[in-house]
């Protein structure tokens, strides 16, 4: 934990009040063409395009069988009410919560939690 506390705070101290609450709100460094921000950018694009096919299937899968108790595999018809129903969900909060900065800064904050708590402990037991 200590090390991850150093490179936050030297990070911070780096820029002091120029320290954007996100990486990907920082601004393009001055007399340079910032191809690295322009990877990162199109990465997180990527990766938010291609997470919601990806996650529609075990998502579908759990609520089969932990709500409906269903082990078997569904119906045709009620597997496609359910993704149907899952792709409606998601777009209504992206249409009602357009603001992605608020849910980066929550699963960042969540995430960063765990990475900074549980790593250690599994690099440990892993060696």
């Amino acid at each position: 934990m200590a090390i991850y506390l150093s490179i936050a705070i030297e990070g911070y101290l780096s820029f002091l009040d120029a320290t954007p609450p996100l990486i990907i709100l920082r601004k393009p460094l001055a007399g340079k063409n910032d191809y690295l921000m322009l990877v990162g950018k199109f990465a997180m694009t990527f990766n938010l395009i291609t997470c919601l096919p990806l996650s529609i299937h075990p998502t579908r899968r759990e609520i089969f069988s932990r709500i409906f108790n269903i082990k078997e595999r569904p119906k045709k018809i009620h597997h496609f009410l359910l993704t149907l129903f899952l792709l409606v969900l998601n777009c209504i909060f992206a249409y009602y919560f357009p603001d992605i900065i608020s849910a980066f800064s929550i699963i960042g904050g969540t995430c960063s939690v765990g990475i900074v708590i549980f790593f250690p402990g599994l690099i440990y037991l892993h060696y």
